[in-house]
C-alpha cells in the first residue's frame, strides 16, 4: 500500500499497490500533484481524503484464524520431534 500527501491542500491519500504505479496520480481534493511518502511521520496531521477499507473479517474470525495457525504450527513441531531419532551422547 502506498501513501501520498498533497502539499497544496494538506491532505493524505493511500493507494493499493506500490508508489511507482501511482507516481502520476493527482490529488482527489484539489487536483494537484501527489508526493509519495516514505515515513508515516510525514503525513501526521494531514486530513484523510480516502479512508482505508475495513477487513470483512470479524474479530472472532481473526481470533479463530490465529488459533488455527498456532495449532497447526504446534502439530508440525510435535510431528518433527517424533520423527527425529533420539540423539546419542558422545562417549
Amino acid at each position: 500500500m502506498a501513501h501520498f500527501k498533497c502539499a497544496a491542500c494538506r491532505a493524505r491519500v493511500w493507494r493499493e499497490g506500490n508508489a511507482e504505479e501511482h507516481a502520476r496520480d493527482l490529488c482527489p481534493g484539489c487536483g494537484g500533484p501527489l508526493e509519495a511518502v516514505a515515513r508515516a511521520e510525514d503525513i501526521i496531521g494531514l486530513r484523510a481524503l480516502r479512508t482505508r477499507p475495513h477487513a470483512h473479517q470479524t474479530i472472532a474470525d481473526h481470533i479463530r484464524d490465529t488459533i488455527a495457525r498456532n495449532d497447526a504450527a504446534r502439530v508440525r513441531r510435535l510431528r518433527s520431534a517424533q520423527s527425529e531419532p533420539p540423539s546419542r551422547d558422545a562417549e
